[in-house]
């Protein structure tokens, strides 16, 4: 979508264990970048951009998940709208996250 945002476009029904994929490995990954003591404090300290010493939270991922088969959608930008509400949601918890869509069509049988 931009910077570092991307799509992922899989089944319903492999929603959770895509994410739970995604979740491990990066959280994996990503701890070989860190020292043990700032994984355990769970930040480091580094010098920022313009060269003040500043503390640093250890990276996480953040993911939001839409299910088109519960609503319906007439342009794309609504689906974009609806990751964008849900993205800023998962940002603002600490650790990976996922937060997923779970509003459904009035009129819908299911």
């Amino acid at each position: 979508i931009g910077g570092d945002d991307f799509v992922l476009v899989v089944p319903s029904d492999k929603i959770h264990s895509v994410v739970d994929y995604v979740s491990c490995n990066f959280e994996a990954g990503i701890n070989r970048f860190y020292n043990e003591s700032d994984l355990e404090q769970g930040f480091f300290e580094s010098f920022n951009r313009r060269g003040e010493k500043q503390c640093f939270k250890i990276m996480s991922i953040s993911m939001a998940g839409v299910d088109l088969s519960h609503r319906i959608y007439q342009q794309y930008f609504e689906i974009n709208d609806v990751c964008a509400e849900l993205k800023k949601k998962a940002k603002s918890i600490t650790g990976n996250s996922f937060c997923l869509d779970e509003r459904r069509e009035l009129n819908q049988d299911h």
